[in-house]
């Protein structure tokens, strides 16, 4: 939907020394408010178009991971949103980004190998972990979810979600939730990488996020108390 302002963060894997790209990972912080308001006008008008077209009787779902950057942004231009932050560890986290674009990126001649990429894609993680954290404890339309619970608790989770957005669920759909959860327990991801394959440690990384892990743990830790 940004691609045509410019400013879709999936640009990186064309242009990967782009430091007006990179910004785009921190968007609450590293952009200058003129063009932050730039760019959030163009979006609040493209889903105005695209809600006039479906009628104002449906709710809009947004999913994606590069709106984490956005998450004051959006709370400022869509108060009685809700919005939603599924949260893994960045052992899993890290090399997963990596991976996910590392076939555009071969394909145009550029690599998620390099010291300098893999610098500024940890960097951008450990500004969305810090992102989660800061603003969970501010705003209460902000729900944490660790991944882990749509696969071991799936059911429970999504009736948890709309409880929270307090939107009825659908009788039809309580079946199907009930058959997806009996399958998804044993569903193994197709996307496949290692650390290995990007030259990363575990003890490393969580290292480098150990205070980003921290904060999310305690978060998680509050909420289930």
């Amino acid at each position: 939907m940004l691609l045509p302002a410019i400013s879709c963060f999936a640009l990186i894997a064309v242009f990967p020394e782009s430091d007006w790209l990179w910004q785009l990972s921190q968007f609450d912080h590293a952009i200058s408010p003129r063009r932050r308001a730039r760019i959030s006008a163009f979006y609040k008008a493209c889903l105005q178009k695209h809600c006039l077209f479906r009628g104002d009787d449906n709710v809009y779902l947004s999913k994606n991971a590069s709106f984490t950057a956005w998450i004051n942004t959006l709370s400022k231009m869509f108060p009685t949103a809700q919005q939603i932050c599924c949260v893994r560890p960045p052992e899993a986290v890290l090399p997963s980004q990596l991976s996910s674009l590392q076939a555009a990126m071969q394909a145009l001649g550029n690599s998620v190998n390099t010291e300098r990429f893999k610098t500024q894609i940890t960097h951008m993680l450990k500004s969305y972990y810090d992102s989660i954290a800061t603003e969970t404890t501010k705003q209460k339309a902000l729900m944490l979810i660790p991944t882990s619970d749509l696969q071991d608790n799936l059911q429970e989770t999504i009736k948890t979600i709309y409880s929270r957005i307090d939107i009825t669920m659908p009788t039809t759909m309580v079946q199907q939730l009930s058959n997806q959860a009996k399958t998804v327990k044993h569903r193994k991801s197709q996307h496949k990488y290692t650390l290995d394959q990007f030259n990363l440690h575990a003890t490393d990384i969580s290292s480098t996020f150990s205070a980003q892990s921290r904060h999310i743990n305690d978060i998680l830790n509050l909420s289930t108390a």
